[in-house]
């Protein structure tokens, strides 16, 4: 029976320590924190009716690589973040499948209005081709500025805040 005592007197130290460590209900969140969470980000982009090209990659032909020329959607839920030039997905592509920190260095490379044009501070509309992440898409370099959400298979025109104003995105 002795034991049994000291197991439980262990566990209610264990659990008094946790919620000792636990921070308030109504505490003010973490300055350590790295990102936003998702929840707490306002959407990014406005409907449309207008549909954007994907292409859906089977699994044997897979890519991963920015800028290939096609918003790739790939058969295992990953998939490319897509910009492009003009609203309702007219003009050139620019896609990328991994985060970036500065669009100000990097240019539209299909053909149509806008090739060869900075992707920073010049697009319109844009597509989260992946299944399970979200893009966070920011008005300043390297994550900084106002943070607007691009939910999973999310599409259309940025809005008033983002629109030919991103510099940088991050997948989470």
């Amino acid at each position: 029976m002795k034991s049994v005592k000291i197991g439980l007197s262990l566990l209610a130290a264990a659990s008094a320590l946790a919620l000792t460590l636990a921070p308030a209900a109504n505490a003010a969140p973490s300055s350590a924190s790295a990102a936003p969470a998702a929840a707490a980000i306002a959407p990014a982009l406005v409907s449309t009716t207008a549909k954007p090209p994907v292409r859906i990659t089977p699994a044997g032909a897979q890519t991963n690589a920015d800028q290939d020329g096609a918003c790739n959607s790939l058969t295992n839920g990953d998939g490319d973040f897509c910009f492009w030039f003009s609203a309702n997905f007219v003009g050139s592509l620019a896609d990328y499948f991994t985060s970036k920190a500065n669009l100000n260095t990097l240019t539209y490379l299909t053909p149509g209005l806008g090739l060869g044009q900075v992707v920073g501070n010049d697009s319109e509309s844009s597509l989260n081709a992946d299944t399970r992440l979200s893009v966070v898409v920011f008005t300043g370099v390297n994550g900084t500025g106002a943070a607007g959400l691009v939910n999973p298979r999310g599409f259309g025109n940025f809005n008033a805040t983002f629109i030919n104003n991103v510099e940088s995105f991050r997948f989470m």
